[in-house]
């Protein structure tokens, strides 16, 4: 039988990956955008700087007007001397890249060891019989476990005890429906489940037998 909730929690996580993914691309295109303005922007800038800097080496003609006069010494020649206009130089900064951040995603605890224990199977059953009287009035006869059991619990027990095997899980509940009496289903329990796998769900697997009869 396919794990479902695990698919599913599979596909949600694809689900974020793939949202996060599309974040980063329409940041990546909008940078992109502003790029190509500041582009064409310093493009026209540089176009304006290199004709200002053409037309200010180019000499200027000036015309000389040369006028008769009756003087023995000769006018003085004035020179005009062209200042030219100092450059400036446009600098602009850059807007950052925005970066975009990815947060490590948290790795998984690791899983504490269930402590082994030697009781046996007496010794557990005697732990859920000093439940109160109240819960064990509340705690009504089953007459047949594979209606008892809900399908959260089927998964449970079939993924803790029997690697994933529904079948074998189906055969087990079987022979403890029809063995006979709570001293016949106690062998089958010691006989084929591991305590040490998971206690919690073993006290629950335990339990249930013991409502049967």
């Amino acid at each position: 039988m396919i794990d479902t909730e695990f698919l599913e929690q599979n596909v949600n996580a694809f689900h974020k990956q793939l949202g996060h993914l599309k974040e980063i691309k329409v940041k990546q295109l909008h940078v992109l955008h502003e790029l190509e303005q500041l582009e064409q922007k310093y493009e026209r800038q540089l176009a304006a700087l290199q004709q200002y800097i053409a037309q200010a080496k180019t000499p200027k003609e000036f015309k000389v007007i040369e006028s008769v006069v009756e003087i023995p010494v000769a006018a003085p020649v004035v020179e005009t001397k062209v200042e030219e206009k100092p450059v400036v130089d446009f600098v602009e900064i850059l807007p950052e890249e925005p970066k975009t951040i990815i947060e490590p995603k948290p790795e998984p605890k690791a899983l504490k060891p269930i402590k082994t224990t030697e009781e046996n199977l007496n010794e557990k059953l005697a732990k859920v019989r000093k439940e109160s009287t109240v819960e064990k009035l509340s705690h009504s006869k089953i007459e047949d476990l594979r209606k008892a059991i809900n399908l959260n619990q089927s998964m449970a027990f079939t993924k803790a005890f029997f690697y994933g095997d529904n079948v074998q899980f189906s055969i087990f509940i079987d022979s403890l429906n029809t063995c006979g009496s709570l001293e016949s289903a106690n062998t089958i329990i010691q006989s084929q489940i591991d305590a040490n796998k998971n206690e919690e769900l073993y006290n629950s697997l335990v339990h249930l037998a013991e409502r049967r009869w």
